[in-house]
């Protein structure tokens, strides 16, 4: 059974597709923990359900706790510098 969408995923939803929507390459997720750590995620700008469903899944412990960012200019490749 699918989780039920709430409107704050919808709000998400509708914010990525604004920005990203018909544009080409990565959208870059970066978190930083209370700790600093670091830690870089990139998905593909057609996969904006996939960053919904992963930034709002309770089991994802990456990104509790943390401080998310992201990158507002599409990556032309996955790139860790």
């Amino acid at each position: 059974m699918k989780p039920k969408k709430t409107d704050s995923q919808a709000e998400q939803r509708k914010f990525f597709k604004i920005l990203f929507e018909g544009m080409e390459g990565f959208i870059e997720i970066r978190c930083i923990d209370p700790k600093k750590h670091i830690r870089r995620f990139f998905y593909n700008t057609i996969e904006i359900e996939k960053i919904i469903s992963q930034l709002n899944n309770q089991n994802q412990i990456l990104f509790q706790n943390a401080n998310v960012y992201f990158g507002g200019c599409p990556r032309r490749r996955e790139e860790m510098t």
